[in-house]
């Protein structure tokens, strides 16, 4: 394998790339791309989605209320283990002594995240047919 040194492939001795400005301006010496114009959206795009995660793991790990007087070991409530059985103190409602916490699913974070992407593919140019 052979190896050509750049001073052998350009007699002139200059970098044979260049940039394209996307939006020239002759003050500075590289453009800003398009991209750069819709960085703030691509961020809370991020954010949706963060939320939408955060939504889906309370969801799936839900907070327990116990009542520590009608529990006999609280430490039972507490870890979490497959197959478990915790004794209560006699005469206790297991329905008012033991509550679980129910998170709704939102949406909204989809419908911002779908919102943020339609504008940041009109002002970049990048649009679903051209990813």
């Amino acid at each position: 394998m052979s190896v050509n040194l750049h001073s052998d492939l350009f007699a002139s001795d200059k970098w044979q790339y260049f940039t394209c400005a996307s939006s020239p301006d002759l003050t500075e010496f590289w453009s800003p791309s398009p991209a750069d114009g819709v960085r703030e959206a691509i961020m809370a795009k991020q954010v949706s989605i963060n939320q939408a995660l955060q939504n889906s793991q309370e969801i799936n790990e839900p907070i327990t209320y116990f009542d520590v007087d009608a529990v006999q070991d609280p430490n039972l409530m507490i870890q979490y283990m497959k197959a478990r059985k915790v004794p209560m103190k006699g005469g206790t409602d297991i329905n008012k002594a033991v509550q679980t916490r129910q998170i709704p699913s939102i949406n909204t974070p989809f419908a911002v995240y779908d919102k943020l992407d339609s504008i940041t593919a009109v002002a970049s140019g990048v649009t679903n047919d051209a990813r």
